[in-house]
């Protein structure tokens, strides 16, 4: 399961680096290195975040550890790096109101990362392998989803402060 978990992490990481380069050849270097410096401070937090809940890789908890992590949970796993990537854009605001396809980037990322919110469930229904650490992550990722969106949607006036309550919630 550690070394499944790392070769995630891992290919989440080059990702990550591709789309910095190519956000690059668009924006520059240093907006390609803040892009990559917040997304990787995501994807980090999504790591540790799925490797501490490993031993919750099972249905309930009588029963044994599943060898691998199952599809279900690689596309929750997914969803969480859609949302690394798309908090990327955070420390971005000045690119994103001059190139504002990039704020379509980032909306098209996290709305990737809805939809697989909700197909990661059918899919752990339907392959018989719904865990424990599926259903953890899920909650942890969507209170992650629900912080970047707002924070970036509110850097650039489409919604009111007070939508933070919500996204704060699941913190306090």
């Amino acid at each position: 399961l550690r070394t499944e978990l790392t070769r995630l992490m891992l290919a989440g990481m080059v990702a990550l680096l591709l789309a910095a380069w190519l956000l690059s050849t668009q924006t520059g270097a240093i907006n390609a290195l803040l892009y990559l410096l917040a997304g990787t401070a995501l994807w980090l937090l999504v790591w540790q975040q799925s490797h501490s809940r490993l031993a919750l890789n099972r249905g309930d908890e009588a029963s044994p550890l599943y060898a691998a992590l199952g599809w279900a949970n690689r596309m929750t796993i997914s969803r969480g790096w859609l949302t690394a990537a798309t908090g990327g854009f955070l420390l971005l605001p000045d690119v994103l109101d001059s190139q504002p396809w990039l704020l379509w980037a980032a909306a098209a990322l996290y709305s990737l990362a809805a939809i697989l919110d909700r197909a990661d469930g059918f899919v752990a229904r339907r392959t018989g392998q719904t865990t424990l650490l599926g259903a953890r992550l899920d909650t942890v990722f969507d209170a992650l989803g629900l912080l970047v969106a707002p924070l970036l949607a509110l850097q650039h006036g489409k919604i009111h402060a007070s939508y933070l309550l919500v996204s704060i919630a699941y913190y306090l």
